[in-house]
């Protein structure tokens, strides 16, 4: 649902067949977006300001946790592999919901020890938003009727459409 256009040429941050998401920092997961401010001026009349946020990227500030030397040999790897690259990662962006986002990365990255074989590697992500307006309606008013129930609908369209023959 975060992504659009053709992203097959791209990598995925997976290990072991399970998709890396970056873990929660003690402080909470931050989370900003770049300038969105929209100003214009009016002769005769005041400034007037609004957000424009809709299309632009985030930047977040993430960490991923690696649980053995196999994990961090892999993470190395995958971030030399894609440096200056966009790649997929699966994390909560622009709505509280882990989904595939295309993002880069745009800042060193720091890798640190917790224990003899734990270790964990920081980074800021832009993210690139792909939001639907459209969408973003239905599951507004969906959201709206039925709240939190409406979860389980949604993972029920995720597999019918996962199911669905792929025809090219």
């Amino acid at each position: 649902m975060a992504t659009k256009g053709d992203i097959s040429g791209l990598d995925t941050l997976k290990f072991g067949s399970e998709y890396l998401i970056p873990q929660v920092a003690q402080g909470g997961y931050e989370r900003y977006r770049k300038s969105g401010v929209v100003r214009s001026e009016a002769a005769g009349g005041a400034t007037r300001q609004r957000k424009k946020y809709f299309g632009n990227t985030h930047v977040a500030e993430v960490t991923f946790y690696l649980e053995t030397a196999q994990h961090q040999d892999f993470m190395e790897m995958f971030i030399n592999r894609n440096e200056g690259k966009r790649f997929i990662c699966h994390l909560s962006a622009d709505r509280p919901v882990v989904e595939p986002y295309v993002v880069q990365i745009i800042s060193e990255c720091n890798f640190s020890d917790v224990d003899a074989k734990d270790a964990i590697v920081s980074m800021t992500l832009e993210i690139f938003s792909a939001r639907d307006p459209v969408l973003d309606n239905y599951i507004f008013e969906m959201y709206s009727l039925y709240g939190a129930n409406y979860s389980g609908t949604l993972l029920g369209y995720r597999e019918i459409v996962e199911a669905m023959p792929y025809d090219q």
